[in-house]
């Protein structure tokens, strides 16, 4: 809060001392060269060219005993000659005759000319040319100076308790003038005197600006010099009422009252309404040598501008990505009312009633856990439940691995298949083939599931192919494409392979067909990436359909294996996953899981727990165990009935074409061979939402529109080419 004024310090001679404290004298504008040399005013260097307006609010003066405080003194204007209307009436008193309030000063000289630049008695302060101008704009007035301001100014906000007439205790635009805000608002770092903030408002050759000065240590004027090179757009210009370039001073007391009335409404505002036109209130010394915005009645001007740009959203650039078409289609299938709709697009498990379903073993362990109270929510390790990667780890390469017993396997609980998959790209782009090799090719077979694609290119890889895989003609493996693409690879080439139960076509290799496939991917040095989201679900054996994983790794493969639990367990929204690291040796793998705990710590920084805590619980559990086999076997039994049933009725009614490659696929999908036309036939006559490159889900598939769905596709494949 500022200080109480006190009566008005002894009046202080102008000596050598203060020309050294001032630096030397100037000549002021408008009089000889060979005029005596005064003192200077203040350390801000040569005047800009222009007009200077300023504003000012009084301060209290300091008491009789102490000195004066440092004032930041503006560059006097050049005085103009004494205007007719100010010659004319009667003598006004000033702001400066005896009966001032605070600070009470001496009458000011009869003769209004300018007065040479030193001390006048009665004044805190040294007084100054440009007092002049001042003192004219007191008697110009009328004396309606009675009233005091009394300012409160606190660190946030600055306040003021104003008690006025006519809002006349600012003195009117003319010469030049002061403003101050609240005097903590720029104090320098380690000194809290009220040294006054000034603003300056230039109309020049460059145009309006505003300059704020800060006054210094010593009462010198080095914060005005640094404030001119911190360029800063002021809102509060706009609108102030200040005169623009070519308007005189002293039209009027209307004027002068109106200009003096936005001033105060200026002043009188909070601290926070202080800002800049980024929306931030204004750095100390920072306003100095910027363009103020147009006035008000310029509705064209660089602030309208800003503030229209920044009411565009900064997003408004970013297109509009196309929705997944897997969940787009399952939103048209529940905004369908056809009675006959059926969904074979969902890549989820259905009962015969086409709902989905908790596997029994799961509902056991989750109130197991429920009731389990020394369970709590703590993070789990960044690697994830260390129980879960050591089972899930065991049931993709066998109990009897050599890997694990040769402790050669690391594993990584992830965010679902997917995250596995994410993990092991990033770390595959950082440490594989080199660092941060990003042209390492990458191998997807065609078709794929088009996550593989996406996961490996936001992984950082610029070299993404695809492998013969699909033969339509046949409607079955392109064993010869896939092994001559392996042959022509680039050594160190990454494939991602499928496990079993392939996405999206459920053709898999015979185990001749992986060893040769092995065969050729050793001789080349080609890594092996697998994804396994369909262990047991594809023919109902855990070892059946870890067949291929296991084979590579008694190769003496390295080797990565993402691991899904979404389907085998019906964990679909609990995102558990595992990605499974077979090394050379323990001390490699102890280097990779190093690695990979700093990329997930980046990415997910914690794995969830619940999840994780079922599977682990299930397979720790030889009961357990067995009882999950059994619901898996119970899935895999069914959408081997329905696979069965399907190519029956499609060959009792004489469709084109065989059909004998829905039974020889496996797992959740089979592609039907569909072109896009036939299948666009189904959806919008028929009803029948499926994917556009003919794969169905044959867990869709009920008793109940068996018939209706055959039907259907015989309509599709005889009526449409």
């Amino acid at each position: 809060m500022c200080s109480p004024a006190g009566p008005a310090s002894p009046p202080q001679p102008h000596g050598p001392a203060s020309a050294s404290r001032g630096g030397p004298g100037r000549v002021a504008e408008g009089r000889s060269a060979s005029a005596t040399p005064q003192p200077s005013r203040s350390r801000r260097g040569p005047r800009r060219p222009g007009r200077a307006v300023a504003m000012r609010r009084t301060r209290s003066q300091p008491t009789p005993h102490s000195p004066a405080p440092p004032v930041l003194s503006p560059v006097p204007p050049q005085i103009p000659p004494r205007s007719a209307n100010l010659q004319a009436g009667p003598a006004r008193r000033s702001r400066c005759d005896t009966r001032s309030h605070r600070g009470t000063h001496a009458p000011p000289p009869p003769d209004r000319a300018p007065q040479p630049a030193t001390a006048r008695p009665g004044r805190g302060g040294p007084g100054r040319a440009g007092w002049a101008a001042w003192d004219r704009g007191n008697a110009r007035l009328g004396g309606e100076r009675d009233n005091a301001i009394v300012g409160v100014s606190f660190r946030c906000f600055s306040f003021s308790f104003v008690s006025f007439r006519f809002l006349s205790f600012l003195p009117p635009v003319t010469g030049v003038q002061r403003v101050s805000r609240s005097h903590l608002a720029a104090v320098p770092a380690g000194d809290a005197s009220s040294e006054p903030v000034e603003l300056f408002r230039t109309e020049g050759p460059s145009g309006t600006e505003l300059r704020r000065a800060a006054a210094e240590p010593g009462g010198n004027a080095g914060g005005a010099a640094a404030a001119r090179r911190s360029p800063r757009p002021l809102d509060f210009c706009r609108g102030s009422g200040l005169p623009r370039r070519g308007e005189r001073a002293h039209r009027g007391r209307g004027r002068g009252s109106l200009v003096r009335f936005f001033v105060v409404i200026k002043i009188l505002l909070p601290r926070r309404a202080w800002i800049s036109d980024e929306g931030r209130p204004p750095e100390p010394a920072a306003y100095a040598g910027q363009r103020c915005a147009p006035p008000a009645r310029n509705r064209s001007g660089p602030v309208r501008s800003a503030r229209a740009a920044m009411a565009a959203s900064i997003f408004a650039a970013v297109p509009l990505s196309p929705p997944v078409a897997v969940f787009k289609l399952t939103a048209d299938f529940r905004e369908d009312s056809d009675s006959r709709k059926v969904n074979l697009g969902v890549g989820a498990y259905r009962t015969d009633e086409g709902q989905p379903w908790v596997l029994p073993v799961v509902k056991k362990v989750e109130q197991m856990i429920a009731n389990d109270n020394s369970l709590n929510h703590e993070y789990l390790p960044i690697l994830g439940l260390p129980e879960f990667r050591a089972n899930a780890s065991r049931i993709a390469l066998g109990d009897d691995s050599p890997a694990i017993k040769e402790k050669r396997v690391g594993s990584v609980q992830s965010l679902g298949g997917t995250g596995a998959l994410r993990i092991g790209a990033e770390f595959l782009r950082r440490w594989y083939n080199g660092n941060n090799n990003t042209a390492t090719p990458v191998y997807v077979s065609a078709p794929s599931w088009e996550n593989h694609n996406s996961v490996f290119m936001d992984a950082g890889f610029k070299d993404i192919r695809t492998y013969h895989y699909w033969d339509a003609a046949k409607r079955g493996l392109d064993l010869q494409g896939l092994l001559g693409d392996m042959e022509h690879a680039p050594e160190f080439s990454i494939f991602i392979l499928h496990a079993c139960a392939h996405n999206p076509t459920g053709t898999d290799p015979t185990p001749e067909q992986w060893k040769q496939i092995a065969a050729v991917m050793k001789r080349r040095s080609l890594f092996p990436f697998f994804d396994s989201a369909y262990q047991g679900f594809a023919s109902g054996s855990l070892e059946k359909d870890a067949w291929a994983v296991r084979y590579f790794v008694s190769e003496g493969f390295e080797l990565f294996c993402a691991q899904s639990f979404s389907k085998n367990f019906g964990l679909y929204n609990e995102r558990v996953g595992n990605l499974t690291v077979v090394g050379k040796d323990a001390d490699n793998v102890q280097r990779v899981l190093s690695q990979m705990e700093k990329i997930v710590r980046t990415t997910w920084s914690n794995p969830p727990s619940q999840g994780a805590r079922i599977v682990a619980t299930t397979l720790s559990s030889p009961q357990l165990f067995d009882e999950w086999k059994g619901n898996v076997k119970t899935m895999a039994d069914r959408v081997l009935l329905m696979r069965s049933e399907l190519r029956s009725r499609l060959e009792a009614l004489g469709t084109p074409g065989t059909w004998n490659h829905i039974t020889e696929q496996i797992g959740m999908f089979s592609f039907t061979g569909l072109n896009p036309k036939q299948v666009e036939y189904m959806v919008k006559e028929k009803h029948i939402y499926l994917m556009a490159s003919g794969r169905i889900n044959m867990c869709g598939l009920t008793t109940k529109n068996l018939d209706y769905v055959a039907k259907s596709i015989h309509e599709a494949v005889t009526k449409i080419q």
